[in-house]
């Protein structure tokens, strides 16, 4: 028997991965954290923004207990001083606790301790300025911010953040 060669489909070279997204300081502009790092050792910020290279990640504890205890005091701005429920609150870094055990399967037990010291302490900073609180008006909260700031050489540098809060006081 004479042997026929099957027809191969031509395979087309599958694309490189796209290169990490580097920072630009035209498009991305400067924040506080990126100040921070740049603080603590130009050289780790240098490789990490410029070359695209970051250390292992670990469960950042102190940042998500951060994030957890801001992500409860906007839900207090935003119900007002006379609206705070504890369960709402808790629900609400409760939500983003479990967002941060899916990402970090194997910190659970630390995501978990760390919700409920958020939890704690908003009900502590509650207590503690409930009555002070009520002479403040919210004017606006969570405001996206752009600047050029002009340092001294004359070169201006895009600061980007957000604002937690502008509070008007006794009207």
């Amino acid at each position: 028997k004479k042997k026929v060669a099957k027809k191969t489909r031509e395979r087309k070279p599958k694309a490189a991965p796209a290169p990490p997204k580097l920072w630009d300081l035209d498009r991305d502009g400067v924040t506080q954290s990126m100040l921070h790092d740049w603080l603590l050792c130009p050289e780790r910020f240098r490789i990490k923004a410029f070359m695209g290279l970051a250390e292992a990640m670990t469960f950042p504890a102190k940042m998500e207990f951060g994030s957890m205890v801001h992500r409860g005091l906007e839900k207090r701005g935003l119900l007002g001083i006379g609206n705070y429920n504890r369960q709402t609150i808790a629900n609400v870094i409760r939500d983003y606790a479990d967002h941060l055990a899916a990402k970090w399967p194997n910190d659970v037990d630390d995501v978990r301790f760390w919700q409920q010291s958020a939890i704690r302490m908003m009900h502590l900073y509650h207590e503690r300025w409930k009555v002070q609180d009520q002479r403040y008006d919210v004017d606006a909260a969570e405001q996206k911010f752009r600047i050029d700031y002009q340092l001294p050489s004359g070169d201006t540098v895009p600061m980007r953040g957000m604002m937690d809060g502008v509070l008007r006081r006794d009207g």
